[in-house]
């Protein structure tokens, strides 16, 4: 043993000089085998479908640096992402746990941060249809966290609803602009059945929004003249604002979706066919219809409670007061010392224009239905995507008028209004929405019962 490594130090300590002749002719064997080895490496890639994401990673990065340096680049980017994927378990565990989590919340960031990689990723390798998808499904997260911060009525949260709902505003104008881009080019990247699946979510968006509006109405914060109270008021409203306006965006979409669909059909995209594409336009009238006619039964249960409370108003001397400062309002007594904005009888007789409006936009939207279904009988589907813009433009002003009507009164007094909500949903959810509010006297029964029975803060005497 003492030998060998005796032998070994030696070999160590020896200088070493082979052959030159020896030297070159085992150097272009070492190089003839790598380039071999190279080539089946390629091909072994090519087998498995990576080459198309080299090259699209190459090409996007050949955009912005000079040529020579994007393969330098390129190479590592790629070996990057294979040793990102051999060492990201922890990181995936990371995300997955996050993603029930809301604004506010240690691992929302993370959320957050995994969307715009997985986004970056489909922009790379140019995949219209995976990015289209994702923004819409992005939009979705944030109607779901808008509205569980709503239902959960969460002080230290609801604050992040507008954003949320401005987040989503963002991303459906993503989605705009890729329908468009489609729409113009007759790009072939992005199928009318992809497309199909997009309006599909984009729907299910909107279901969201409108639970998310009825629990915001539904919610019953007490209009006390005070700093809080004008603070979860002001708050409220510009979440009910954001809403209406994300709703138009869906609106948008929706429509601007279809149209995309029905072009690509008539350009020979069978992906989805003509029947599919009716029902799709179907649907969305449908709904558009039924939407309308629940704020319409919302306006009347308000305007009858408005009128009770008007009348007890009157009988007790007390007219509507606000200090100028608090958006908040409450009635007081005539003789107390304010400025006098509106006696319930007038925001009942605002309430009642409102109702008369929105009657007359369901009946507008009827007959625009009607004639949307001759068209469609008649297999005209792009005349019939244009009669569901005009649709849709009625909703978006009844739709403007009922919300700003309801927050008035709601401002005023917040139980009118989430009795009134409570009613109609429970008619809507038992499928009798359609005659829950069929006679004023049904109204009166459902709704005046609460508001008379309360101890509601806002209609108050004051001493003088």
């Amino acid at each position: 043993m003492k030998k060998l490594v005796a032998q070994l130090r030696e070999l160590k300590q020896a200088s070493i000089n082979p052959d030159q002749d020896w030297v070159k002719q085992n150097r272009a064997s070492l190089v003839s085998h790598a380039r071999q080895t190279s080539a089946q490496a390629k091909i072994n890639i090519q087998s498995l479908g990576w080459t198309k994401y080299y090259h699209n990673i190459k090409d996007g990065l050949a955009f912005l640096t000079p040529n020579n340096f994007v393969f330098r680049l390129a190479r590592p980017v790629m070996a990057g992402l294979l040793i990102f994927g051999l060492v990201s378990g922890s990181w995936v565990a990371t995300v997955a746990a996050s993603q029930d989590s809301l604004p506010g919340d240690l691992l929302y960031s993370a959320k957050i941060a995994m969307e715009k990689t997985q986004l970056a990723a489909a922009v790379v390798v140019g995949a219209n249809e995976t990015e289209t998808k994702m923004h819409v499904n992005f939009a979705k997260r944030r109607a779901q966290e808008a509205s569980q911060i709503v239902t959960e009525n969460d002080s230290k949260r609801v604050n992040k609803a507008p954003e949320l709902i401005n987040n989503l505003k963002a991303e459906l104008k993503k989605v705009d602009e890729k329908l468009d881009s489609l729409k113009q080019d007759n790009n072939t990247s992005v199928s009318a059945s992809a497309l199909k699946d997009v309006s599909q979510e984009t729907s299910l968006i909107k279901d969201i929004l409108n639970k998310t509006q009825t629990s915001l109405d539904a919610s019953n914060v007490s209009s006390t003249i005070s700093n809080t109270t004008a603070i979860v008021t002001a708050n409220n409203n510009e979440i009910a604002k954001q809403i209406i306006e994300a709703k138009d965006a869906v609106k948008d979409t929706l429509v601007k979706s279809v149209e995309v669909i029905v072009e690509k059909h008539l350009n020979g995209d069978n992906t989805v066919n003509k029947e599919e594409i009716k029902q799709i336009i179907n649907d969305q009238i449908k709904t558009v219809a039924q939407e309308t006619e629940t704020r319409k039964q919302m306006l009347e249960g308000v305007g009858v409670a408005t009128e009770l409370a008007a009348k007890q108003a009157n009988k007790d001397g007390l007219v509507l007061i606000t200090d100028g400062k608090d958006s908040a309002g409450a009635l007081t007594n005539a003789t107390s010392t304010g400025v006098k904005v509106d006696t319930m009888g007038e925001v009942n007789i605002k309430v009642k224009a409102a109702t008369t409006q929105a009657e007359q936009a369901l009946a507008t939207i009827s007959q625009k239905v009607g004639e949307t279904n001759v068209l469609l009988q008649k297999d005209d589907l792009q005349q019939a995507v244009k009669t569901v813009k005009e649709i849709n433009e009625v909703s978006r002003q009844a739709d403007q008028v009922t919300a700003t009507t309801i927050n008035q009164v709601k401002s005023i007094d917040p139980l009118i209004v989430s009795s009134v909500v409570a009613t109609v949903a429970s008619g809507i959810n038992t499928g009798s929405a359609s005659t829950t509010f069929t006679s004023s006297s049904t109204i009166f029964t459902s709704v005046s019962s609460s508001v008379s029975n309360s101890s509601n803060p806002v209609i108050k005497e004051t001493s003088n």
